[in-house]
């Protein structure tokens, strides 16, 4: 219901109030009420905090249809990281500065399902490296050697001498 009650989008009032006080002041005095807000309850705004957290990667969207799937998803890519962090570190390193950093913000201010859209290529393919992992794992298949394993050094070419 905070949408309604305070997005200009939504709420005419706050619209008409956008438009007296110009976007920049109207902005700048929401911040300084969210500041004050937050230093005198930072136990209320540590518990939305992590329920953005909790939101972000395991969204309850009305339905158990979507937020099945993704908490699946989102569990098999923390499972993937792990794993491709012991296998290929750069690559690991890639895709946990990804999954760290984008959604900081959405913590802190707001989530929607859609904010998640730009980095699901980020969780898919770990999740799809641990299914991988598991299935090679089940069948017993030998674990590959580290000359077999992705080398940083690969990346770049050798300069014959």
């Amino acid at each position: 219901g905070c949408h309604f009650q305070t997005h200009p989008n939504a709420n005419p009032v706050i619209a008409a109030e956008v438009a007296d006080k110009g976007e920049i002041r109207f902005n700048q005095e929401r911040l300084r009420i969210a500041l004050a807000w937050i230093a005198s309850n930072p136990r209320a705004f540590t518990l939305l905090t992590l329920q953005r957290v909790l939101k972000f990667w395991f969204p309850y969207l009305n339905s158990l249809r979507y937020a099945i799937p993704t908490g699946i998803l989102t569990i098999f890519s923390f499972v993937g990281l792990a794993l491709l962090y012991r296998n290929h570190r750069q690559a690991a390193l890639v895709f946990s500065s990804t999954l760290f950093l984008y959604p900081l913000i959405h913590y802190v201010l707001q989530f929607e399902a859609r904010y998640r859209y730009p980095i699901f290529w980020s969780t898919l393919l770990p999740a799809a490296y641990a299914v991988l992992e598991i299935i090679r794992r089940l069948r017993g298949a030998p674990e590959p050697s580290s000359s077999d394993r992705y080398q940083e050094n690969m990346l770049v070419p050798t300069l014959k001498q």
